[in-house]
């Protein structure tokens, strides 16, 4: 038998039970295989879908939001949230019954390191809400890039802005491409995002129609995490709701971002002014 008086307090590193993360299970669905509007060979790396793989805490906000996986994507690289404080929420959106991510200005996922190549095409299922921003003031949505970076935010005009930044190219800064989507009103949109470097061209479509283009001239290569959400720091972000994120490693054409826009359309009965 041990004298109580013999234990001492165990000493070494305090766990912090927010740090431990289980993360969810990516799942291969080859059922999927057949009915969506691209190939493999389009080189689809990254996929969310707020109706699969979401874990979220006794509050239901988003712990971690697990790659879709199939299609071509077969890396899972999941975004997650250890910090409570900056967890969105995961909610069905009454507009279409449909579960989202719902931002709330300060909360932010952040994903694994991912490396992509020259171009890259985005699209984004999501519901951005009217602030009242200050002139000069933006709320990001998605950011990835550190030398070269890519972000899409909402800026005091109510637009939605897409914008490759190049920063300083030989010695003189550029700000490079940016492209503005119209006020896009309260119900969801798609939005699509193309940047090819080999053809020299940026287009930004709104529910499968073109609303702007520009040059593309400078490599979109980048090795480095996702964040989607407000950037950590900021004093203003994103509000509104996210219900899809897809992300190829190649610039698809416009009939091709055209017909992934029109299949998330249907998907999720949005319909063209």
């Amino acid at each position: 038998r041990i004298s109580t008086g013999s234990i001492k307090e165990p000493t070494g590193i305090v766990a912090s039970p927010q740090a431990f993360v289980r993360m969810p299970t990516s799942v291969y669905v080859e059922s999927e295989q057949s009915i969506v509007p691209w190939s493999e060979s389009q080189q689809l790396v990254l996929w969310f879908d707020a109706e699969k793989n979401v874990q979220v805490d006794e509050k239901f906000r988003v712990v971690s939001w697990g790659d879709h996986l199939g299609n071509g994507n077969f890396e899972p690289q999941d975004f997650w949230q250890v910090d409570k404080e900056q967890r969105p929420f995961w909610v069905v959106n009454s507009d279409i019954n449909r579960k989202a991510i719902r931002f709330m200005a300060l909360e932010h996922l952040i994903s694994e390191p991912l490396k992509t190549g020259n171009q890259f095409s985005v699209f984004l299922v999501a519901s951005p809400k009217p602030q009242k921003l200050r002139p000069g003031q933006s709320s990001g949505l998605l950011d990835f890039g550190t030398y070269r970076n890519f972000s899409l935010f909402h800026d005091f005009n109510d637009q939605l802005i897409a914008r490759m930044n190049f920063r300083w190219e030989n010695g003189v800064r550029n700000d490079g491409t940016v492209l503005a989507a119209p006020h896009l009103g309260l119900q969801p949109a798609v939005l699509a995002y193309t940047y090819d470097q080999s053809g020299n061209q940026a287009l930004l479509m709104v529910n499968s129609g073109v609303v702007a283009t520009g040059e593309a001239p400078v490599s979109a290569e980048t090795d480095s995490s996702r964040l989607l959400g407000t950037l950590p720091g900021a004093k203003v972000g994103f509000v509104g709701d996210v219900f899809e994120l897809l992300i190829f490693d190649s610039a698809l054409t416009e009939q091709q971002a055209s017909d992934v826009s029109q299949w998330l359309m249907q998907k999720y009965a949005i319909e063209t002014e």
